[in-house]
């Protein structure tokens, strides 16, 4: 399975005097194998290793404050059904 993700530009502050642009396309991909008693998979979160904002702050004083995403990373999960 896999996901793409976008998010469209919002406003940074309440009086919406500045937008933060978003971000195109991130990529999460799940491969797995599963039968009645287990299922084993391998999950790679954000593929490309985009670099961007999961949020983005504007505060009264013009300073800005941006959260950065999680860089590419990969994971396993195994599952047994008893």
């Amino acid at each position: 399975r896999a996901t793409a993700n976008t998010w469209g530009e919002y406003w940074m502050d309440n009086a919406n005097t500045e937008m933060y642009e978003g971000y195109d396309l991130v990529t999460d991909l799940t491969v797995g194998y599963q039968t009645r008693r287990f299922e084993v998979a391998l999950i790679i979160q954000n593929l490309f290793d985009q670099r961007y904002a999961v949020e983005a702050q504007k505060d009264l004083y013009g300073g800005h404050r941006y959260s950065p995403a999680a860089p590419r990373y990969a994971l396993a999960r195994f599952v047994f059904n008893f």
